[in-house]
């Protein structure tokens, strides 16, 4: 089984994370400050209101990978609670982050605690539930804007070469280097796909693929025959956020079955 990843250049990684500051939630918000449903219900009502404004404005990403992650955690919590719950001579210590489970001691057990992490997480739950249903819609819409265009001849060796990111709607092309590299976990392969940005050019009659393919190849002398690659994206959305991302997946899974 294949896995796809990507990784991100560091300067988009700033980017992401400047702009969706205001609206990413913390990984520890269940339990940070009180354990009390009317306060962490304005909580959530805050963060779905503000990853609702991101993808008004088609900015996908950090919003929909983050509440991924708060959906998978939230589900681990439930899991770990109704265990606690089948123990009840036990009760709450804290929860462990990292493991994502709950942390409990002898020999008092507070159902008061439980009880209100319980009517978090059901109103939670559904909500971040919705966020992700509407960031998939979103992301395949996206996907399906796409098109991958094969630029020149292809060499034998394709897991290394140049990748052009055509924003249509803008008419800049963004050329990146790119290297697919795969690795094994303990129960699938994954294929690894890094970003190093070149420059960028602004289309014109001059300036099309092979045009760029060839200015390129003669600035950079380390790949002499490269594979080259062009994504183009006829939606007009954020770069950063949402066709950046998207078109690595993309690029990725494309690779695999060509």
């Amino acid at each position: 089984m294949y896995m796809c990843t990507v990784t991100i250049d560091t300067h988009m990684q700033y980017k992401y994370k400047k702009q969706f500051s205001m609206s990413s939630l913390s990984k520890t918000w269940l339990t940070d400050h009180l354990i009390d449903f009317e306060y962490k219900k304005y909580v959530v009502l805050d963060y779905v209101k503000k990853v609702k404004a991101s993808y008004h404005n088609t900015a996908l990403y950090p919003p929909l990978s983050e509440t991924i992650d708060h959906l998978r955690e939230l589900q681990a919590i439930r899991d770990q609670a109704e265990f606690i719950k089948s123990e009840g001579h036990k009760s709450i210590s804290g929860f462990d982050w990292n493991t994502l489970q709950i942390r409990y001691q002898r020999p008092e057990f507070s159902d008061d605690t439980l009880q209100e992490i319980d009517k978090i997480i059901d109103f939670a739950f559904p909500r971040f539930q919705h966020l992700v249903e509407d960031g998939k819609t979103l992301y395949h819409t996206v996907e399906n804007h796409l098109v991958l265009t094969q630029v020149g001849i292809m060499p034998i060796r394709t897991h290394e070469g140049y990748l052009f990111f055509n924003e249509e709607s803008k008419r800049i092309l963004y050329v990146y280097q790119y290297e697919i590299r795969k690795i094994k976990t303990l129960h699938e392969q994954a294929n690894i796909l890094g970003l190093e940005f070149i420059s960028d050019y602004g289309l014109s009659v001059k300036w099309n693929y092979e045009s760029v393919k060839q200015d390129v190849i003669q600035k950079r002398k380390e790949l002499p025959n490269p594979a080259v690659y062009a994504i183009s994206c006829s939606l007009p959305v954020p770069f950063s956020e949402t066709f950046l991302p998207v078109a690595k997946r993309y690029f990725i899974r494309k690779m695999e079955v060509s």
